[in-house]
């Protein structure tokens, strides 16, 4: 059964040393996350320094990054530090296209808009407004993403792609191209249909 997403959270892997940030990998994490004893990695996706996504958990299981929303928050983690370096332009562009493909997925677009304090794409720190409203029971100490990642100017890039982006054509399964085709034969009508 498909998860409910209400929301979309940045983090980092908090992963660096005497000033400087390490390109996590997904297979890292995994590692440290079960020597903490779960199951798997907790994250959803991880975005490398070279922009690169990398697969986490499956998103049809519920993660394991913010203690009481995970069973409807999709979550992102950034290779580095975000305390000692902010993300490299390329881990940026590839997390506001990807967080505007989950947003167009989930159908979170229209709330994403509309809500301005940004609590549909938000830093894991920002889960204390949350917890200030009453919408999560736990809150938190973690400057995730980090310091360096100014979340403000993060979902204002993404409102400007989302509000200056054409609408994506629809996409069709290839069962549903073959009902449309079968419908144009027996229409007598010729297509440019997928399967054709």
């Amino acid at each position: 059964m498909a998860r409910i997403m209400e929301r979309i959270v940045w983090h980092t892997a908090a992963h660096g040393r005497n000033g400087q940030a390490f390109d996590t990998t997904a297979a890292q994490i995994d590692q440290w996350h079960r020597e903490r004893g779960w199951s798997e990695i907790g994250y959803n996706v991880v975005i490398r320094f070279d922009g690169t996504i990398e697969q986490g958990r499956d998103p049809r299981k519920i993660p394991a990054a913010v203690a009481g929303i995970n069973a409807t928050t999709y979550h992102t983690c950034f290779s580095g530090h975000g305390d000692i370096a902010p993300l490299t332009p390329q881990q940026l562009e590839s997390s506001i296209q990807h967080t505007i493909d989950l947003l167009r997925q989930y159908g979170l677009v229209e709330r994403f808009l509309s809500e301005p304090e940004g609590l549909i794409g938000m830093g894991h720190r920002e889960v204390n407004e949350l917890v200030r409203r009453g919408l999560a029971p736990t809150p938190t100490t973690k400057t995730c993403p980090g310091r360096l990642v100014d979340m403000e100017q993060v979902r204002m890039l993404i409102r400007q792609r989302l509000q200056t982006a054409p609408v994506p054509h629809a996409v069709y399964e290839a069962q549903a191209a073959g009902e449309l085709c079968d419908w144009c034969t027996r229409q007598q009508r010729s297509c440019n249909c997928p399967t054709r």
